[in-house]
């Protein structure tokens, strides 16, 4: 949830804490971003979130790693007016020694149905 409200309100460094150094996220156009990237990009988005939110969560844990899905429903206005769009995802997290998850990587989808 600290994610999701994090990057609703354009505040890439506490997604930036969440994160791996080494983090990527591959978007529903196939598209590798890094970790500093994506945290330019939740910062200078121009978009305005009306609602955003997940639903559908469900978290599998091994040992030192979990893999988190979950969908993503959000709906925004911008330049191309308002829009509502799902994504499922999957996001897989590490435990660090110091006892804090990060995540490592993440992978979204567009969401048809």
């Amino acid at each position: 949830d600290v994610w999701g409200t994090a990057e609703a309100a354009k505040d890439g460094d506490t997604v930036g804490r969440l994160l791996a150094e080494d983090f990527v996220i591959v978007g529903p156009d196939g598209s590798m971003t890094a970790k500093a990237k994506y945290i330019e990009w939740i910062k200078a988005n121009k978009d305005e979130y009306i609602s955003a939110g997940d639903t559908d969560r469900k978290v599998r844990v091994y040992g030192n790693a979990a893999v988190v899905t979950g969908l993503w429903t959000q709906t925004v206005k911008g330049g191309s007016g308002t829009i509502t769009s799902r994504y499922r995802w999957t996001c897989v997290w590490i435990k660090q020694a110091d006892g804090r998850w990060l995540s490592v990587a993440v992978q979204t989808v567009l969401a048809t149905s």
